[in-house]
């Protein structure tokens, strides 16, 4: 994954980094790729218990298809509608929304996709919530959108996940 770099540097300063638990290359070239960023760091975690196995390291998120996503991202959606649902789990997704969606996800969204929203519920855009909840409504009433949104999201699973993870 990083292209001829050791994360950890040139062979006479390895040891040096991975004792003071510093990568020095190859991780920027996933910054704009999340998943992938995420995998890596777990793997190179300084303390063994808390990197992930072969097993955990096939089942991330890195490596899923976008239908798998879609699903993943829809079936999240309907746990966390639930009243059942524990506000510990609500509250640990929004803690750190800001750095998953910034000042609101509204701001990336088409126009003609926020006029379509507004015409049936209320968001918050500072929400991931209802972020994961626009995902889901659309995708169940795909085939309603207009047709110009059909051909700016592109087509189900892989445009409509692509749409929504930019």
């Amino acid at each position: 994954l990083v292209p001829g770099e050791h994360p950890f540097g040139a062979w006479y300063e390895r040891e040096s980094n991975i004792m003071s638990q510093k990568t020095v290359n190859g991780l920027w070239h996933f910054e704009n790729v999340p998943d992938c960023l995420d995998l890596l760091l777990r793997m190179l975690n300084h303390e063994q218990e808390h990197r992930p196995t072969s097993q955990q390291i096939l089942h991330h998120p890195f490596f899923w298809n976008d239908q798998r996503r879609l699903d993943f991202f829809t079936d999240l959606s309907d746990l966390i509608e639930t009243d059942s649902t524990d506000p510990g789990i609500i509250a640990a997704m929004e803690i750190d929304c800001p750095l998953v969606i910034g000042s609101g996800w509204g701001e990336s969204l088409d126009q003609g996709l926020l006029e379509e929203l507004g015409r049936f519920r209320k968001y918050d855009f500072r929400c991931i919530k209802d972020l994961l909840r626009v995902m889901r409504n659309k995708r169940h009433h795909f085939n309603e959108l207009s047709i110009e949104m059909k051909n700016l999201m592109g087509s189900l699973p892989s445009g409509f996940v692509q749409y929504f993870e930019s």
